[in-house]
């Protein structure tokens, strides 16, 4: 009973040796105060960390992490490298430039004023900067007098491209405006692609640059939409390819409903084409052609689809 006892009080000691306090402390820039109304959440190497205005959190081990901060309608992604076995107790400065993504789009309130609008739209915004509507050239710094963010706005809406850096320096982030493309990119720290978001296309990348999946948009395919996804490897090898046929009511460039509008699944083997998936039916590739192979069940189908 005592060697357990024992043993317990040196495993919590070891924990307690191991893990790492984390109280972050958030700063309005517009005020110079501490804001008190802030959530946040911690994440990174595959485990996340809730928080409050006033309560800390404890880590489990040292590495990189990203820090996840709400305040009101705004969210914005600080990153936080903890390389070492202490109590953290670090202050950030909240960035001044928001998108209120509580209410993700907005009408321009000049198209009301046109006596012949060219086109009804809905544009992504407004972005204010300390509580009122942008306007103008905006720039908004780190504490340590780095450039966050920059761009050109009017009414709240962008109308040229917006800049976000790293607190190190480097090119984050690049927002165009509807004039421009209407499109995101994002970078990793080493300088290489992370991310493209546009209205018919989507693109993830690896680290290294080269592409991790590929989701596509086709308005018009035989009376629907056709939804496209690829993924690669990490060496750029083709792995699976899957087509959808999605109704109107299918938002965004990726199928929401994918197991029900499924026109095909393609996997891959070595780059080449290896399985098919079509109609509900499975067929296996023996050289040229397709075999058929057996009927699936829709719960067969949902089990390939997604592991």
């Amino acid at each position: 009973m005592y060697k357990l006892i024992g043993l317990f009080f040196v495993c919590h000691l070891n924990f307690q040796a191991q893990s790492i306090p984390f109280q972050p402390t958030f700063i309005d820039p517009c005020t110079g105060k501490v804001a008190t109304t802030v959530t946040w959440s911690v994440g990174g190497n595959g485990i996340f960390y809730d928080g409050g205005p006033e309560a800390g959190t404890v880590l489990l081990q040292v590495g990189h992490y990203f820090l996840e901060v709400h305040d009101g309608f705004n969210t914005s992604l600080i990153d936080v490298e903890v390389n070492k076995r202490n109590s953290i107790k670090d202050t950030f400065y909240l960035p001044a430039l928001k998108p209120r993504l509580g209410f993700r789009h907005y009408s321009d309130p000049m198209i009301f004023l046109e006596k012949k609008p060219k086109k009804k739209r809905i544009i992504p915004g407004p972005y204010t900067i300390c509580g009122g509507i942008a306007n103008g050239k905006v720039v908004d710094y780190y504490y340590n007098g780095n450039k966050r963010s920059e761009g050109i706005f009017k009414n709240g809406r962008l109308v040229d491209t917006l800049k976000h850096w790293f607190l190190s320096g480097g090119l984050k982030s690049l927002e165009f405006p509807v004039n421009q493309g209407e499109c995101l990119m994002s970078f990793y720290k080493n300088g290489n692609r992370a991310l493209y978001i546009g209205d018919k296309k989507e693109i993830f990348y690896y680290r290294n640059g080269l592409i991790e999946k590929n989701f596509e948009r086709k308005p018009k395919w035989f009376g629907k939409q056709k939804r496209t996804q690829i993924y690669f490897d990490s060496l750029g090898q083709k792995t699976k390819k899957m087509v959808s046929r999605c109704n109107t009511k299918c938002a965004g460039v990726v199928c929401s409903k994918l197991s029900q509008h499924l026109h095909k699944a393609i996997y891959y083997r070595d780059n080449k084409p290896d399985r098919l998936i079509k109609h509900g039916k499975l067929y296996i590739r023996k050289g040229k052609k397709w075999q058929f192979t057996k009927i699936l069940t829709l719960e067969e189908i949902q089990q390939r689809l997604f592991k």
